[in-house]
Parts: structure tokens; sequence; C-alpha cells
């Protein structure tokens, strides 16, 4: 029989559309619960604000140590129908977790069972998602269209924003992206002597990563912030790094990256400083 556990989501330091665009899983950190999780539970995730409530229903793969941690692999993800946004949202349930929607915790409440196996819950479908899949069904990234333009030249992009079943939704421009990650030669731009892997399609595996944050693109009224320009192609280990590695690793990581993208982010109109950086990194108050 299966276990139902909670994990809390803050969007700002985390961003789950994005990444189920990357794979169709996401990897969570569960030493906590790692006594008690299996493969086979069920997991629905809090976002806390501006959210509020109970937004994403996942399964777990598999449970797996990755060094000291234990790792849960969560897929078959799923959204909260509209219909049952409120129902799900804090106030609605703060009785069933005592008032704490931190971390990650294991459901007892039958009664709170019972409104979780409702057919609350359909797939996450965005068109982002569905363009990303029509390019990797491409043998090669040159068999996609793309616009012709230079890495220092080209049209500063907003942000496509839709809404469907409720919910409101940036889309990806995933045409730039790859446009990055073709202009660094799909190498990793903190260590180009960094190796990867060659995917089916014959090319080499990279992540791209947004070196401002897409979650600000609101800041940047005139200008969009999924451009090539804003692309830093990393492989693997260096952008989890960026994302969970210590203050002091990610500080100068993300220095040496700035420098050399500032005068390209400034030809484009994203005029920031490396402390303004930092504060969206959450590196700086």
């Amino acid at each position: 029989m299966s276990n139902y556990f909670w994990f809390s989501l803050d969007s700002e330091r985390y961003d789950l559309i994005a990444e189920l665009e990357k794979h169709d899983y996401s990897d969570w950190i569960v030493d906590r619960v790692c006594r008690i999780i299996e493969t086979g539970d069920k997991v629905f995730i809090y976002e806390t604000s501006p959210f509020g409530g109970i937004k994403y229903y996942a399964e777990i793969e598999r449970v797996f140590k990755d060094g000291s941690s234990t790792i849960a692999r969560l897929f078959k993800f799923k959204k909260i129908k509209s219909q049952f946004v409120e129902k799900l949202k804090f106030n609605n349930i703060k009785g069933f977790m005592n008032n704490n929607f931190q971390g990650k915790k294991r459901i007892t409440s039958p009664e709170f069972h019972a409104i979780l196996d409702s057919e609350i819950f359909e797939p996450i479908i965005s068109d982002s998602k569905e363009k990303l899949l029509e390019i990797e069904n491409q043998e090669t990234l040159e068999a996609t269209p793309c616009p012709v333009k230079t890495y220092t030249i080209g049209e500063n992009i907003r942000p496509k924003i839709i809404e469907s079943n409720g919910y409101r939704y940036t889309v990806r421009n995933n045409i730039e992206i790859n446009l990055g990650l073709k202009i660094a030669n799909r190498n990793c731009e903190n260590d180009a002597e960094h190796k990867s892997f060659i995917k089916r399609n014959g090319e080499k595996y990279a992540e791209a990563h947004h070196l401002i944050p897409f979650c600000r693109w609101a800041d940047f009224e005139h200008n969009g912030l999924d451009i090539a320009e804003n692309i830093i192609c990393l492989c693997s280990e260096c952008h989890n790094e960026l994302h969970y590695g210590t203050d002091e690793r990610r500080r100068a990581m993300l220095e040496k990256l700035f420098n050399k993208r500032k005068t390209l982010l400034k030809g484009k109109g994203l005029d920031i400083t490396f402390e303004q950086l930092l504060i969206y990194y959450k590196l700086k108050e």
C-alpha cells in the first residue's frame, strides 16, 4: 500500500516546471523521511507564496543514495484542476498539517487521504513542453527552424504568457535556449575541460542556465530574459553546483560567468550589477 507525503516547494528557489521541460522527472533530497519513503509512494507538493496550496502531484519512481544524501526521484507529475484550487489552499487544509507546511512529511490523516484520492489532478502540458519534445524528436538541432542572428544582435523577447485552466504560464523560447547552447559549442562555460556524454542524436549533452534567473523577467520592463545572451551552457555537475553548492562556490562561479556576459547583457539592455545578481541568488541580503 502506498504512503502519502507532502513536499513544500519555494518556486523562487526552484523552478519545477523548467526542470520538467528538461526531464520528465525531478530529484528531491529526502533525508528526513528516508526510512519510510519507498518506490510507488505518492507525493503532493505544496507551493508556498504566491500560490499557497497543494499544486502538484507526483509518484516516487525510485529512491537512491547520492553520497551522504538520500534522493527520491519524482515522476508522473500532474497539476491540480482549476475547479479544485481553492479546496487545497492553506486555509482549507491547515488542520490536516497542524499549520506546518515546511519540509517533507508523511500524510497520516485518513480524511485527507480521501480528499487527495479524488480525481483532482490533470497532466502538466504547456506550449513550451510540446515545442521542446518536437525539438528533441529531430535528429539534430540543425533540423529545427531557427532564425539567423548573431550573438550580440537580435530581438529582445518578452515571455509569452498564456492562461489555461485557471493558471498563468510563461512559455520558454526554446529556439533562443538552444541557440545559446550552440554558440558555446555545448561546452561548459564554467570550465571547458569538463567532459560530457554524447546523446542518441549525436550531440554533446549540455544544460542551459539563465544567468539572470528567468523568474525575474518582470524586473526588466523592456527586455526579455529568454535570449541567447542570458543563456549559460553548463555541464550537469556545474549546473547543479550553481543551484545547490556552497555559497562560496556559487558566488565564485557567478562572478566568473557574470564577467563573461556583462557586456553582452548590457548590450541587450539588461544592465545589472553583480551585487543585484547575488541578491537574486539569495547570496546577499
